[in-house]
């Protein structure tokens, strides 16, 4: 059987494959994973040259978002979509642009899940109010309740 970590590594290196089928592969089982260094190589993969990779990297991004439970792993996540996306908006020569384009579109969808996200993790103020007590309806007459003469 094997180790997590040689399972992680063996798809991180199926990300370089010339192969667009087996990169594909590599993503879908990456996107699966509960381990944060899965994150960094998918996020590379939204520049890849195959738009069925990119496509299928974002759709394993935004399953690592909604797995997260705690501020802690949305922070990290968050880090490193931001430290990826840099890198490749930074790295003109080699990427086609419109290939960059694309994946710039998918980070800042993958931003917006990210703040949703952490919306859900934070309690509004709102939370902690006791639900609202209504008085109770005139029920049964027609007429308006009397007035009290002091």
């Amino acid at each position: 059987m094997m180790r997590m970590d040689e399972g992680i590594n063996r798809f991180i290196e199926q990300l370089k494959s010339e192969d667009s089928q087996a990169r594909v592969i590599a993503v879908g089982h990456l996107g699966k994973l509960n381990d944060e260094r899965v994150v960094l190589p998918l996020v590379e993969a939204l520049v890849d040259r195959s738009e069925t990779v990119r496509n299928n990297a974002a759709y394993a991004l935004e399953r690592i978002i909604k797995r997260c439970s705690t501020m802690e792993e949305l922070g990290t996540v968050d880090k490193q979509i931001d430290e990826g996306s840099n890198a490749f908006m930074e790295e003109r020569e080699g990427i086609d642009r419109t290939v960059q384009l694309d994946a710039h579109y998918k980070v800042l969808k993958l931003q917006g899940q990210l703040l949703k996200k952490k919306s859900e993790l934070v309690p509004t103020k709102d939370s902690y109010l006791p639900p609202t007590v209504r008085p109770p309806k005139n029920r049964g007459t027609s007429t308006p309740p009397k007035k009290i003469k002091a």
